[in-house]
């Protein structure tokens, strides 16, 4: 009984270990865009698993409804694609809900497609009118010429303004950036679309 009741504890402070795992550097929606290899507006069709355990990946089965960028130029003919991501959020697998749309972010390794919660997919009912532009508009894609410079501490030396970058601030509302803004390119460099976050 004693033994049954140590393998138990173990196995639980095991898994909850393992819950803890992952952590996901905070970065732009825009930032996430330009480092993937292709972004996909997909609907999900079926979750598979590739082994017998948590630790084995699972592949999505996905119908690509639309490309709105595709790094390498990868050519693939058909609709109908295969993503692998880790079957648990504790490392830092994505959970695609069964029929939902999906904003997805993959990056591509051996030929393979893959993905991860840090990436940023998105539900795309779940996005709001300037994200659903920066997608539908281009203004994501075409903002990868910029680069984004998020200071996060205190301590950190915020870069001053510079033609091809922008720039949120320690103080500045992170959430609203990330929401209700983009880098663009202009004339004169890049700069925030909308002063509103400001």
């Amino acid at each position: 009984m004693r033994a049954a009741v140590l393998i138990l504890l173990v196995v639980l402070a095991s898994v909850y270990t393992y819950t803890e795992a992952c952590s996901c550097l905070r970065q732009h929606p825009q930032t996430k865009f330009c480092d993937a290899d292709i972004v996909i507006k997909a609907k999900i069709l079926r979750r598979s698993s590739t082994g017998p355990t948590q630790f084995d990946d699972v592949m999505y089965t996905v119908q690509v409804l639309y490309d709105y960028k595709n790094q390498r130029n990868y050519q693939y003919s058909h609709e109908i694609q295969h993503i692998y991501t880790p079957s648990n959020s504790a490392t830092c697998g994505s959970y695609l809900e069964i029929g939902g749309e999906y904003i997805i972010f993959v990056y591509i390794s051996q030929g393979k497609w893959g993905t991860s919660l840090c990436n940023g997919n998105a539900l795309t009912s779940s996005l709001n009118s300037q994200q659903r532009d920066a997608y539908e508009l281009g203004y994501y894609k075409t903002g990868c010429s910029c680069e984004i410079k998020e200071c996060v501490s205190m301590e950190e030396q915020c870069p001053p303004p510079a033609p091809n970058t922008c720039v949120i601030k320690q103080n500045d509302d992170f959430q609203c950036f990330y929401l209700h803004n983009t880098c663009r390119r202009e004339p004169s460099g890049c700069a925030w679309h909308s002063p509103a976050c400001h």
